[in-house]
Order: C-alpha cells, then structure tokens, then sequence
C-alpha cells in the first residue's frame, strides 16, 4: 500500500507573489509604527510660555 498526494500547482506562489506578500506585511507593520508614532507626538505636543515680568516659565498644550 503506498500514499499518493495529489496537489495543484497552481495554488503554489512565485518568487514575485512572495515577495509582495512580505512586501505588504512589512508596509503595513511600519505604517502602523509611524501612525501610532505621529499619534503620541499630537497627544503629547507641549508648547514653552515665558513671561520674564512675572517670572512665569509654563508648559501648556
């Protein structure tokens, strides 16, 4: 008794499908990363008040 596998070829991907699939999941991984990075940078953006008469330095959004 012997085991006969039997697959289609044309469900196997090429060299160029490949890349593009690893392609568009690293894409997809660094937009994440600069979206959540431009988030951060908005949610914690600070802006320096001085005013030297009354000798007030204060951070404020």
């Amino acid at each position: 008794m012997s085991v006969i596998e039997i697959y289609d070829r044309q469900n196997m991907l090429n060299r160029r499908q490949r890349w593009s699939t690893y392609l568009a999941i690293i894409f997809g991984v660094v937009a994440i990363f600069i979206g959540l990075n431009l988030r951060d940078s908005k949610l914690y953006a600070t802006t320096l008040y001085t005013n030297t008469r009354a000798g007030i330095n204060a951070r404020y959004p």
